[in-house]
């Protein structure tokens, strides 16, 4: 303790060059734990302090992460066996009921535990007085911000897969039916809403999780990611472009990538001029330049490139929820979170049984086409190998790029 005081009179320097080498403070004062606490905090260490009395309120107050321990057991006293008391006889019912309802009042009763003013001083409080609370902060703390973590990586590869299927597939002529945007809408608030009640692991891992979400391996993970998805929405829409029948992309009026640009702009530029032979193109087009709205009006047609893309962007999702869980060492195993782990099954029972499309009333509800063999077989292998790609980059980010120790913490 006299030693804490004398560094401290030295000033902040001399602390900060012997206080984190230190593993065991002994026989300190309330002010020399307040210092020792702020000493850590200054060179950069996140301080967990615990305590159970008022001497203690000053270190919890300056301590990162404070907990209170309550001695929750009261002293167990030497009583002298009571003598029984002749039961007398109730007068009446009423009273017969209240005196048992009296004793079971005297049973049931529980020591009340005095809270003190270390729980005061303290976010935390526990009812034990061991030590055991801090592994159980840590563990729970570590848990959760993994799962923010793991939330915003979700959102962001969401984010820039949809941006492809939501724009450029639009100028393509590419929609999306109310039910299978409802229902995409529907499942991921539900695996969101999974993913949030993840529980800490039961062990403390040796390694510290990913603090930042601008971080390299943030970054390298979710640019990653996102390209393989990418990668396997261009190839199966290109693939559904070339499966499409000929009376098909003529119905959808050449929109699915089948008629060049210069060919799909004559009308626009024919309308402009008003040259042009039976007047039919330029007048649609025409229409639609002077009303946006109504263009955009049309009914959804089922077609094998809608149908594809609704698939390929409900593989990705699925592919992304079962990628960037965290599990061990952190969080629980993906089996331990029943509504996540029952939820992505289902989900990829659905997923498989929409590109099987053997079942009519299945594809009627969510508004798409049984497709080409072929194209069947692009979905089921192409989305086996981008969840895999995906996994191996989610790996190798996590490696390359570990967490960062502070240089003066002792292992």
């Amino acid at each position: 303790g006299k030693a804490v005081g004398v560094l401290a009179k030295a000033g902040a320097s001399a602390l900060e060059s012997v206080v984190p080498y230190c593993s065991v403070f002994a026989r300190t004062s309330p002010d020399d734990k307040a210092v020792i606490v702020k000493t850590l905090k200054q060179v950069g260490h996140t301080v967990l302090m615990c305590g159970d009395g008022t001497n203690d309120v000053g270190a919890l107050k300056a301590a990162h992460a404070g907990i209170a321990l309550l001695n929750s057991k009261p002293p167990v006293k030497y009583a002298k066996p009571k003598k029984k008391k002749k039961k007398r006889r109730a007068k009446n019912m009423g009273e017969w009921i209240n005196e048992k309802l009296q004793e079971e009042e005297e049973e049931e009763a529980l020591p009340v535990v005095s809270l003190g003013d270390a729980s005061i001083a303290s976010p935390f409080t526990s009812r034990f007085n061991t030590v055991t609370p801090c592994l159980d902060l840590v563990m729970q703390g570590r848990s959760t911000l993994v799962t923010y973590l793991q939330m915003f990586k979700i959102l962001g590869i969401n984010c820039l897969s949809s941006a492809y299927s939501m724009s450029v597939m639009h100028l393509e002529g590419v929609k999306m039916g109310d039910t299978q945007a409802t229902v995409s809408g529907v499942i991921i608030a539900f695996l969101f809403m999974f993913l949030s009640a993840s529980s800490p692991c039961e062990t403390l891992a040796s390694r510290r999780p990913h603090s930042k979400v601008f971080s390299r391996y943030f970054m390298v993970s979710l640019v990653g990611q996102a390209a393989a998805q990418l990668t396997f929405l261009v190839l199966c829409y290109r693939q559904a472009v070339a499966l499409t029948p000929p009376d098909e992309a003529l119905e959808a009026g050449g929109d699915l990538g089948l008629i060049s640009s210069a060919n799909a702009t004559e009308p626009l530029l024919a309308a402009a001029n008003g040259t042009v032979g039976n007047g039919t193109a330029a007048d649609d087009a025409a229409a639609a330049m002077a009303d946006p709205a109504a263009a955009a009006a049309d009914e959804y047609e089922k077609t094998i490139v809608n149908t594809t893309v609704f698939l390929v962007g409900f593989i990705c999702q699925l592919s992304t929820f079962a990628t960037n869980y965290a599990g061990r060492p952190f969080n629980a195993p993906l089996r331990s979170n029943k509504g996540l782990f029952y939820g992505l099954l289902l989900t990829a029972l659905l997923a498989l049984g929409l590109v099987a499309g053997t079942m009519e009333d299945l594809n009627a509800t969510f508004e798409v086409i049984e497709l080409p063999k072929d194209l069947k077989i692009w979905l089921a292998a192409g989305g086996t190998a981008m969840w895999l790609a995906c996994m191996t980059i989610e790996k190798l980010a996590r490696d390359l790029f570990p967490e960062r120790i502070h240089p003066n913490l002792l292992l």
